[in-house]
């Protein structure tokens, strides 16, 4: 039984949607590398006059003093007024997420037995279960 809903393409109009949405999947991965790019670029960047006081008063050296810098300092002032999402971030930054793992012990063999019953067996079963 065929579905009324599916077109069928030829292989000539197939070939051209793979062709689509390969060239589609090539620009989508040029914009994340770009937008990777700017991060990695902006997190390197000098950090302004009003936050270099901040990060001196928190005991941090200058030479550390790059936007990730921070990030990570608004990060530890946003946990430290009971952001939870901030917590979180932190928690993982660090590399301290907790496992969503879930562990199944099961034997490494399973047997199966077959029982021959018979066929008085089974003429029975099936009188009982018309009765």
């Amino acid at each position: 039984m065929k579905n009324k809903n599916l077109i069928t393409l030829s292989s000539d109009e197939a070939r051209e949607n793979g062709k689509k949405g390969g060239l589609k999947s090539v620009e989508v991965r040029r914009k994340k590398k770009l937008l990777r790019e700017l991060v990695n670029h902006y997190g390197v960047t000098d950090v302004p006059e009003s936050t270099r006081k901040k990060l001196i008063a928190a005991g941090i050296g200058e030479d550390e003093f790059v936007r990730d810098m921070e990030i990570v300092a608004a990060l530890y002032g946003r946990a430290a007024k009971g952001d939870v999402a901030a917590f979180n971030a932190i928690r993982d930054i660090k590399g301290e997420k907790p496992t969503e793992n879930v562990a199944v012990d099961l034997p490494r063999t399973l047997s199966v037995q077959v029982v021959d019953v018979g066929a008085e067996y089974l003429a029975d079963s099936e009188q009982a279960v018309i009765n």
